[in-house]
């Protein structure tokens, strides 16, 4: 399966820009702007957005597939500028099922960073409990029917970590499946992770799980290693090419480890190695070509095509741009959408860690806008 994008935005007036968009909505955002109200008025949509701290996301919905619209921003009685956007086209057939993931949201953790200098002082709610929690209403507002969790619910596997995931598990109100990441398998956990999940009223998922949905297989690997960072594919090779071909619909492999693009990767936290990795998706291509796979574990957003897969990274929703992804699974195929977290109580936060690594941090994770929103059509085998 391979993905496809189409072009989207003209003009950043006054550092508003797209960030995501899909066939009937366009997110915006922003920073360094006075402190107030920004209203956005589209066609008939008028959205507005508190913004205390000068940054923050609004989406327009309900919107016209393949359509440019201009969008007008203004703060008070000023205008701030005008921008143009154009909405993806929708997907031939219909439309049936969507769902939503969650990476990374280290419940448990106060800090972001290496340097762990990145923290708030005394917060009535933790950013990390903050930020998932509003991620995970803005999803089901969406219409996730589903959510699946990468990895790395909880920071470590202790009981503060958990006692955050019991409060924001009162807010998934739709099924939850999940598997563990490298985090829940820390060397410095002092619980069990999957006794913890138990008593949440969930599974983290072993080895190699198949979801059938309507139009869409997901299969879920535990790519984990106790006591280890890095992960692991190689193990379960078999069963993931069994799930790819016991079935005739397209499937989406969901892990928590991304695969390395190059023998000696540049950057942290390392993935699945190369040589592993490629093996592993030439032999299960030649299975069935008519999937795509998806991953957590870097914070950041790419897109790439590894042996002839298309792969995503999805990032976090508690560090810069702080995200959630949602999937709408149609007759032609599927669409991946990324959007950051709106709510004003996260967006002070959100846009203060875009200082990590020296301020690099907000160029790395982002990606372009190609890599966060595509549609991959399926194939026939």
């Amino acid at each position: 399966m391979t993905a496809t994008a189409a072009p989207l935005r003209r003009g950043l007036p006054h550092g508003i820009a797209v960030f995501s968009y899909c066939y009937e909505s366009i997110q915006l955002s922003w920073r360094g702007l006075p402190p107030g109200d920004i209203t956005l008025t589209c066609a008939e949509q008028v959205v507005v957005q508190q913004s205390p701290s000068g940054a923050g996301s609004a989406t327009i919905a309900g919107l016209e597939p393949n359509t440019q619209y201009e969008i007008t921003a203004t703060q008070g009685a000023v205008t701030l500028g005008h921008l143009h956007a154009h909405t993806a086209p929708r997907p031939p057939g219909e439309l049936l099922h969507k769902f939503a993931t969650l990476s990374d949201l280290h419940l448990g953790r106060g800090h972001f960073g290496l340097t762990r200098r990145m923290r708030e002082s005394d917060p009535d709610t933790p950013h990390t409990l903050r930020c998932s929690l509003a991620a995970t209403r803005e999803l089901l507002d969406w219409g996730a029917a589903q959510l699946i969790v990468k990895g790395d619910l909880v920071d470590s596997s202790r009981e503060h970590a958990w006692a955050e995931a019991a409060v924001w598990r009162t807010a998934v109100t739709v099924p939850l499946t999940a598997i563990c990441g490298n985090h829940e398998m820390a060397h410095w956990s002092t619980v069990d992770p999957f006794e913890e999940a138990q008593k949440l009223g969930f599974a983290f998922q072993c080895g190699v799980t198949t979801i059938d949905t309507d139009g869409l297989r997901l299969i879920l690997m535990d790519s984990s290693v106790p006591n280890i960072d890095k992960g692991t594919w190689k193990p379960h090779l078999h069963e993931v090419v069994a799930a790819l071909e016991s079935t005739e619909q397209p499937a989406m492999l969901i892990t928590h480890h991304q695969p390395n693009l190059v023998r000696r990767p540049r950057y942290l936290p390392l993935g699945i190695p190369e040589a592993e990795a490629r093996e592993f998706l030439r032999t299960a291509a030649r299975a069935n070509r008519n999937w795509f796979g998806t991953s957590g574990h870097t914070h950041r957003h790419r897109r790439y095509l590894i042996e002839g897969v298309t792969w995503s990274e999805v990032g976090s929703p508690k560090d810069f741009p702080g995200t959630w992804a949602g999937y709408s699974v149609f007759e032609s195929g599927v669409t991946q959408m990324v959007r950051r977290v709106e709510d004003p109580a996260c967006i002070d936060w959100l846009d203060y860690t875009r200082r990590a690594a020296l301020g690099a941090w907000a160029l790395w994770s982002p990606g372009k806008l190609s890599d966060r929103c595509f549609f991959v059509p399926s194939t026939r085998r």
